[in-house]
């Protein structure tokens, strides 16, 4: 009857989101696989790792860090996040070129905190100058000198 009909549905529905979400980390790696980039946590199809990271942002990216290492990347609503977690990890972020790193899409998120125009929301010649004057500022050395012994 119908109840049967609405277990079958429903057990159909599972068996294609479970071969959805086989399927699609099959695919992310194999077009990946010749590309050297960070160790990616892809999650479920379309939300990514989002439930995990919501339930602790800190305490997730420090757990992905122990078992990943500096550079990883987590897939969260379709996007990639990669966390670049010490200053020796962030020095290919500030030393490459517009053209081989963009810094614009990450750093939308900045805007509500710094405000409109400053750094990331700048046109390219006045972020460059804003990023010349803060860089020194995030060295491995600065860092270190802001910490109290």
């Amino acid at each position: 009857g119908r109840p049967v009909m609405w277990l079958t549905l429903l057990l159909v529905v599972i068996g294609l989101f479970v071969a959805i979400c086989v399927l699609h980390g099959v695919v992310q790696r194999r077009r990946f696989s010749s590309v050297k980039i960070p160790p990616v946590e892809y999650g479920l199809p379309l939300v990514g790792v989002a439930a995990s990271f919501a339930g602790g942002p800190l305490q997730y990216a420090t757990k992905k860090f122990k078992e990943h290492g500096e550079i990883f990347t987590l897939m969260i609503f379709g996007k990639r996040m990669t966390f670049l977690v010490g200053p020796d990890a962030h020095v290919p972020f500030f030393s490459k070129g517009d053209k081989e790193l963009s810094q614009d899409e990450p750093y939308r998120f900045s805007v509500p905190i710094f405000g409109q125009n400053v750094v990331y929301d700048a046109p390219l010649p006045i972020r460059t100058q804003q990023l010349r004057f803060i860089k020194d500022s995030l060295s491995s050395k600065s860092l270190k000198s802001y910490v109290g012994k």
